[in-house]
């Protein structure tokens, strides 16, 4: 019962916190164990997962809890440096690591290696870039350098997929991704496959390919580090580059986020975040209301909306940023924000607009500021 009301208050904390804020950042400083972050997860306990590449931390809403290996310790984690996370439709919370997949236990706050097994039924180690639970309810494992691995029901290990994989030109897999007609994306750091409902195999482009995503009209963006996005058109089957604000269609996407909104967000490497205009087919720039950085030349390697509909952003090199699916309308002004760091870091105190629409601010102990319309 104590246990309860612990949970309870959580996520109690977790939803006035939801409600309350318009964005907020997280960096080590504040308990995450990297700013080295591959992807941001939410469990069906709505704990959010931060893969890093030094340990894997999990946060409640109010603190970090940080999981590394412990030499002499087996059921801790068996590598700092975790790549993927996903959840199944049964609750098996998956950790990909670079050298082999792991487990988490729930009831022990443990973790167990789970075996992959090559065509000879010998374990390998595969560096596990992406994870998805097809709609047959098998589990499939896009590795880098031993490609496609699959968790058949009934079945306690995940075995290669000989037959795909000696169709596909590359072993280096970056993405993997099963659309709502049943086709499975493929995605390597030199190639792109679309496999039909009947196994057939069709490469459809030639480069970096980071991730995968399908809007609600069924059609499919391919995100590529080098060429931007790649718009594959249901009704048509054509596949066109979608430029950005200034028609560039050469930017480096890293990850692609449909929201239930039916929003279409990219991070980019190094751009920040763009959002996708489908009356225009082009991207426009997104930046948050305030941001502690500047957040156009941010990497915006992950991205996931929670079950309350905020977003989580992992920004490699800096942390985790938090975007509020019902922002207050409020923009932001003082030494928080990198957009609007003009007013000073001390408490204000008095506001007074003149007849020249100048804004006059008032602050304790750090001057008098004059604030216009632009």
């Amino acid at each position: 019962m104590k246990k309860l009301h612990i949970i309870s208050l959580i996520l109690f904390v977790c939803h006035t916190f939801v409600q309350s804020q318009t964005t907020k950042f997280y960096s080590t400083e504040q308990g995450l164990s990297s700013s080295l972050i591959n992807q941001v997860y939410q469990d069906r306990k709505g704990y959010i997962w931060i893969a890093t590449e030094d340990g894997l931390n999990r946060f409640d809403g109010i603190k970090f809890t940080t999981y590394r290996t412990v030499s002499d310790d087996p059921a801790s984690l068996k590598n700092n440096y975790i790549r993927s996370l996903f959840e199944d439709s049964q609750g098996h919370f998956y950790i990909g690591c670079i050298d082999g997949l792991m487990q988490y236990d729930r009831n022990t706050d443990r973790f167990r290696e789970v075996s992959v097994l090559d065509s000879g039924n010998v374990r390998v180690f595969p560096h596990i870039a992406c994870m998805i639970e097809r709609k047959s309810g098998d589990i499939w494992l896009a590795s880098s350098g031993l490609s496609l691995f699959s968790l058949k029901k009934g079945e306690n290990s995940f075995h290669t997929e000989t037959k795909l994989n000696n169709q596909l030109s590359s072993i280096f897999l970056t993405a993997i991704y099963e659309d709502s007609r049943g086709q499975l994306w493929i995605g390597s750091e030199h190639a792109c496959w679309l496999v039909d409902q009947a196994g057939k195999v069709s490469a459809i482009a030639n480069t970096n390919i980071s991730s995968f995503c399908e809007d609600s009209a069924g059609n499919v963006f391919i995100g590529t580090l080098y060429e931007g996005l790649i718009k594959y058109t249901l009704d048509t089957g054509k596949m066109n580059r979608v430029p950005d604000e200034q028609g560039n269609v050469n930017f480096p996407v890293k990850t692609i986020l449909f929201s239930r909104s039916e929003q279409l967000y990219i991070g980019t490497d190094g751009q920040g975040m763009k959002r996708y205009d489908a009356t225009l087919n082009r991207l426009e720039k997104y930046e948050p209301a305030s941001t502690p950085f500047d957040f156009s030349k941010a990497k915006v390697h992950c991205l996931i909306e929670d079950k309350s509909g905020n977003i989580w952003a992992g920004i490699f090199q800096k942390g985790l940023f938090f975007i509020s699916g019902n922002p207050n309308g409020f923009r932001y002004y003082g030494y928080k924000s990198f957009q609007h760091n003009n007013i000073g870091s001390n408490s204000v105190m008095a506001i007074y607009k003149d007849h020249n629409d100048i804004l006059w601010i008032g602050t304790d102990n750090d001057g008098l500021y004059a604030l216009n319309e632009k």
